[in-house]
């Protein structure tokens, strides 16, 4: 199989969820660090990264979504794909405003992660994060 980014990589998970999912969306992610080999705390990482895009579809894409993972022979790279729709050009490459309690997922995300993609229109959004081993 083929990673969206023309590498190849190997399927580690596909599923979708919804807000009473996402423990274990938790838990699936967690396993797939493991079958990839990721280190203890890139595992954490992982599963972080994924929960906050899931969290972000469920809260803001419509109440769920789909994530697909691949491992690569640098990490892993994760998709989540929702109906949602991001305006701002900038999420998530702005840090968080110390007063505002919400607005740190996708921050949080580009933090963790090698890098970030975000394609949004009207009704879809698929953002993809690379988490190196």
């Amino acid at each position: 199989m083929h990673s969206p980014h023309g590498q190849s990589g190997r399927a580690l998970l596909r599923l979708s969820f919804s807000r009473e999912s996402l423990p274990r969306v938790r838990r699936l992610v967690a396993a797939a660090a493991g079958r990839a080999r990721m280190g203890r705390a890139r595992s954490q990482d992982l599963v972080l990264v994924v929960d906050e895009l899931a969290s972000n579809s469920v809260m803001h894409g419509g109440g769920s979504g789909e994530l697909r993972l691949w491992s690569t022979a640098a990490g892993v790279l994760c998709e989540v794909r929702d109906c949602g729709h991001i305006a701002d050009p900038l999420v998530g490459r702005r840090p968080p405003r110390p007063e505002r309690r919400d607005g740190r997922g996708l921050w949080v995300v580009g933090q963790l992660s090698e890098d970030v993609e975000i394609c949004s229109s009207p009704g879809r959004t698929v953002v993809r994060a690379r988490v190196r081993r």
